[in-house]
């Protein structure tokens, strides 16, 4: 359908693979429903088949290539089953990619990572997003929102609010919403009204910044005022407003004139 795009190729090779395959497979899902391939008979199924082998990649081609699809005819012996057929439709195909992208040692990995995950100052949402993520290869069952809900409250860096949660509500009151919410109310207090340590540290990084200074030194080395010959700070030259000796004008002394009328008598004076 016109203005509808299917998902990027399937990266087999992702280092996060169980991921990869997780994100791809829900894209993909959405792109059949969005076209209206949803049906379930035989040809339908050869074309989910087909659209899946085309938008995967050629890694999913080969993949898909070396795999095996057997049943039985009537008689109880084994026929290659034909796409489209019940044990080769999508879902089945994908259930092996699904298989294929997560071998057993992906749960362990995950379960690894899921209890070993902290706040470490990540938002409440992050770090929720975070642990669901992970939750999803950890194989939880009916235990998911209750692991996620306890790893949510050990995990949090405001240690105060987790040990108020723990001891003061019931475990029938600690559902992950009711925790998810509880974080959130006092995140969003401490936001907008920051407690005595946090406004000391504001106020510490506010002083601590360099502030610029001023030269207000004089550099003797500098070069000798052209108007009376000495070193001083700008705008105190001794010869402002005073009268030249020898042509008259002011501004300047005689010894740093540098009118003709000067360097004539100056000349003059030398011959003599």
């Amino acid at each position: 359908m016109e203005g509808i795009h299917p998902p990027q190729q399937l990266n087999l090779r992702a280092v996060d693979l169980s991921g990869e395959w997780r994100r791809w497979v829900r894209s993909f899902r959405d792109y059949l429903l969005a076209i209206n391939l949803v049906a379930a008979d035989q040809v339908s199924e050869r074309r989910k088949l087909a659209l899946f082998r085309h938008v995967g990649g050629e890694d999913v081609r080969e993949i898909y290539s070396q795999m095996e699809f057997v049943g039985e005819d009537g008689d109880g012996n084994p026929v290659d089953l034909a796409e489209g057929q019940e044990g080769r439709t999508l879902e089945a195909v994908l259930e092996r990619f699904q298989t294929y992208c997560n071998p057993r040692s992906g749960e362990v990995v995950s379960r690894f990572e899921f209890h070993g995950s902290s706040q470490s100052g990540e938002s409440v949402d992050v770090y929720l997003m975070r642990l669901r993520r992970l939750a999803e290869n950890c194989n939880f069952g009916d235990q998911r929102d209750s692991l996620i809900r306890d790893k949510l409250l050990f995990g949090l860096d405001n240690v105060k609010l987790r040990d108020r949660l723990i001891t003061r509500e019931r475990d029938e009151v600690l559902t992950l919403d009711y925790v998810i919410r509880a974080v959130r109310v006092e995140e969003a207090s401490k936001a907008l009204n920051p407690g005595p340590s946090e406004i000391n540290s504001v106020s510490r990084n506010v002083s601590h910044k360099k502030q610029p200074r001023m030269n207000t030194s004089f550099d003797d080395s500098a070069t000798k005022c052209p108007e009376c010959g000495r070193n001083h700070e700008p705008r105190r030259c001794p010869a402002y407003n005073q009268n030249c000796n020898k042509c008259g004008m002011k501004g300047h002394w005689a010894a740093m004139c540098k009118s003709k009328a000067s360097q004539a008598n100056r000349v003059s004076e030398v011959v003599d």
